[in-house]
């Protein structure tokens, strides 16, 4: 239905909503594993998404409205299968890798750092309460972008972002190699990169479902989402062996991802930007 801009102001709109997670999970499952045992946690999520399932059920309907994006051409379709179009498009790609590097990188430290904290001597109970500081860098990270949306195109916000994101895995780096054994060193450096976050998400996001036809959204959501949980899933699985607790792997490993997303920028949005300024030059 939208634009890019657009989108991404509807997105940094949304996603403070979801960014309470990180906050809220961690201190009910702290709290559970705490009073009731762990097995409980696994009872609480069952039980939750029964609800949201009963929810969507009952409340959504599906009603598509006219297309403002051009739609797929007669010749695209008879040539390839919608999939393979968007597998094909390095611009859909290029924004995609950075979004799931990005969210690779929370996963990685949600995943990893319980142990670091453990090492540290904390309980589960106080573990919970050292994310409040990422989900309220994450809420001040989209409440900014929906502000610089007005003013500047997603493509510097995303810029903007993977900077933010490659100064916060230094300075994270650099506190794991003084191993000062505090915890606010560990959740404070990582809120500068989860401040990122709230940059990169929505605003990648949204370019990467806005640059495939808009029939072919759905299949583009579904790519964006699953190439996500694939990178963070091997980056979880490489520092569950290489960190045991330590905190300068996991450093080391949100210092490599947030590399991989200035690569991303580099090599598949960079060339788009410039190709968009030759083609309409009264643009600069």
């Amino acid at each position: 239905r939208y634009d890019k801009q657009q989108v991404a102001q509807i997105l940094s709109i949304i996603f403070p909503i979801a960014g309470l997670s990180p906050a809220i999970a961690p201190f009910i499952g702290g709290v559970l594993e705490t009073y009731l045992g762990w097995r409980y946690i696994f009872i609480f999520t069952a039980c939750y998404g029964i609800f949201v399932f009963i929810f969507v059920t009952c409340s959504l309907t599906d009603n598509p409205n006219t297309h403002i994006r051009p739609m797929m051409s007669n010749a695209d379709a008879n040539r390839d299968s919608p999939i393979l179009l968007v597998l094909k498009n390095r611009i859909f790609w290029g924004y995609t890798l950075i979004v799931a590097t990005a969210f690779a990188a929370f996963r990685t430290y949600t995943d990893e750092s319980p142990f670091v904290f453990h090492q540290m001597g904390f309980s589960s109970l106080e573990i919970g309460n050292f994310y409040l500081p990422l989900s309220l860098a994450y809420l001040a990270g989209n409440l900014l972008t929906k502000k610089l949306l007005n003013r500047h195109p997603v493509d510097t916000i995303i810029k903007w972002g993977l900077q933010i994101m490659v100064g916060g895995s230094i300075l994270m780096v650099v506190l794991g190699f003084l191993e000062i054994p505090h915890p606010g060193t560990v959740f404070l450096s990582m809120s500068v990169i989860t401040f990122s976050n709230g940059f990169l998400i929505p605003c990648g996001n949204a370019a990467a479902l806005t640059s495939v036809p808009s029939r072919l959204t759905g299949i583009a959501a579904a790519l964006v989402g699953i190439s996500q949980l694939c990178v963070a899933l091997c980056s979880v699985y490489c520092i569950s062996s290489l960190a045991k607790g330590q905190f300068l792997p996991l450093a080391w490993t949100i210092f490599v991802l947030s590399l991989l997303g200035i690569f991303n920028y580099i090599t598949f949005i960079i060339p788009k930007i410039m190709k968009a300024r030759l083609v309409s030059p009264v643009d600069l």
